[in-house]
């Protein structure tokens, strides 16, 4: 709950939540929004939108250094990515068999194309 507070006050003071990574003032929300899952419920659509290309960023980054998407479970850098790119290769899934809501948590075809912009492998 704390944390949802500071993310709520930052989005207030900075007008979105893209919590820099390395960010001095607070490394604990840095820390914690690098690590959510994109379908957080207590957090508004901005939030969610903040945390998935937080997500997303580490995954290029990832891919860069290594040329694949095949995150180790436990990856130091993120120890939560492995468990986001499954969850977005479900979502994705999902849409293809037919869901098509826009409940939260259901990835969009923006972040669909930025992934598949990477050559992601579904």
């Amino acid at each position: 709950e704390k944390r949802f507070d500071e993310l709520r006050q930052y989005r207030t003071d900075h007008g979105n939540c893209n919590v820099p990574r390395n960010w001095a003032e607070n490394p604990q929300l840095a820390t914690w929004v690098t690590t959510q899952s994109p379908a957080l419920n207590r957090c508004d659509d901005t939030c969610n939108d903040a945390i998935w290309n937080n997500q997303f960023n580490d995954l290029r980054d990832f891919w860069e250094r290594n040329g694949h998407f095949d995150v180790p479970t436990n990856w130091p850098q993120n120890s939560t990515l492995a468990s986001w790119v499954n969850t977005q290769r479900t979502e994705y899934q999902s849409k293809q068999d037919g869901n098509t809501s826009n409940q939260p948590g259901i990835i969009t075809q923006d972040q669909i194309d930025a992934l598949n912009g990477l050559g992601f492998r579904w």
